[in-house]
């Protein structure tokens, strides 16, 4: 699948999703419901997170430092918003710099 397609696949996905919820907004939802929809982040932070590593083999243990970074400063101060930016922070700076590689390894 090329990557427009499946940008546009999700969006829409997305879309539809955001929509329905709306449209839902003052149906009562049962509690069992309501307490799993807290879930719902953390689980599409887990899966974007998880292909993002994973996605290309020659950057895997740059992505893994990242997620480990993002992760410990998420951990630590209970914000997820905290733990998404040391990531994209580590990732980036270690992309950023052409000879990480060769000083590390």
């Amino acid at each position: 699948m090329n990557q427009p397609l499946l940008l546009a696949s999700l969006t829409l996905c997305m879309v539809a999703i955001r929509f329905g919820g709306l449209a839902l907004a003052g149906v009562p939802l049962p509690p069992a419901v309501e307490r799993n929809l807290r879930y719902i982040p953390i689980g599409m932070l887990a899966a974007l997170t998880t292909s993002g590593v994973a996605g290309r083999p020659d950057d895997v243990w740059q992505g893994a430092v990242a997620a480990a970074c993002g992760g410990l400063v998420g951990w630590r101060t209970r914000r997820m918003w905290a733990g998404i930016a040391a990531g994209m922070a580590v990732y980036w700076l270690l992309h950023m710099h052409p000879h990480l590689p060769t000083i590390i390894g």
